[in-house]
């Protein structure tokens, strides 16, 4: 009996223990253990950058135009205003030239010059003459006389001659009555000068030429800055 109980006894702790196996495989289960690795790995990155250029060409024509403008020009011409040449008077009439009025009235010659109260000789051969000019200015502005040239003598030999002075002269001590009646009055005129408008400037121009000879034009020539130049022949004498 007590061999019985504890076979008994044995078999149910068997029993109790294969049960209690059993059920700690059901809680347990079937565990499955995933492992995640990562690995990184570094590669070499090349990043190349492809730049596309557009270029632009815009062509740009141009156009001349030649337009043809018709101009009127009118041009008047005063009998007293002469171009760029020579300007040709006779003794007595008057060349006008820009703001000048030129002119020759009287012209002599003798062996004998008075000076205010001196009188003077041309020397042997030669006679002197004096040729009395005036310039007028006929402007509105203060004009130079230095403009103007030292006028030229041309006799009927047709050689020139320069101005002559008192230099050129001999010098009379002796004063008689012939020496008084021949003279010629001499007062010379300045071309340094300067000239108001509406004046006027005279006196005369002493030169020395040959006996038998005469004077037959007077020449001088207007030359302005930046102008033409004009030259005046004034006729003294019509042989």
């Amino acid at each position: 009996m007590s061999r019985l109980l504890l076979i008994a006894l044995a078999l149910t702790l068997i029993v109790a223990g294969l049960a209690g196996y059993s059920a700690g495989l059901a809680v347990r289960g079937v565990v499955t253990v995933t492992e995640t690795h990562t690995a990184t790995e570094v590669v070499p990155l090349t990043i190349r950058e492809t730049a596309t250029l557009t270029e632009t060409v815009t062509k740009v024509r141009t156009i001349t135009e030649v337009i043809k403008v018709a101009e009127t020009v009118t041009t008047t011409l005063t009998p007293t205003t002469s171009p760029a040449g020579v300007i040709r008077v006779k003794l007595g009439e008057v060349a006008r030239v820009d703001d000048w009025e030129v002119s020759a009235s009287e012209v002599r010659s003798s062996k004998y010059v008075k000076h205010e109260d001196s009188y003077y000789e041309a020397p042997e051969e030669v006679v002197a003459v004096i040729v009395v000019v005036r310039f007028k200015n006929v402007g509105a502005e203060v004009r130079d006389l230095i403009d103007f040239s030292e006028p030229i003598l041309v006799n009927n030999a047709n050689k020139s001659y320069e101005r002559a002075s008192l230099w050129d002269l001999r010098y009379v001590f002796n004063v008689t009555e012939e020496v008084v009646k021949s003279a010629i009055k001499y007062s010379e005129i300045d071309l340094w000068l300067k000239v108001a408008p509406d004046t006027y400037v005279e006196g005369g121009l002493l030169y020395v030429i040959p006996q038998g000879e005469w004077p037959t034009v007077l020449y001088t020539t207007y030359r302005p800055p930046f102008k033409p130049k004009v030259t005046i022949a004034i006729e003294l004498s019509s042989s």
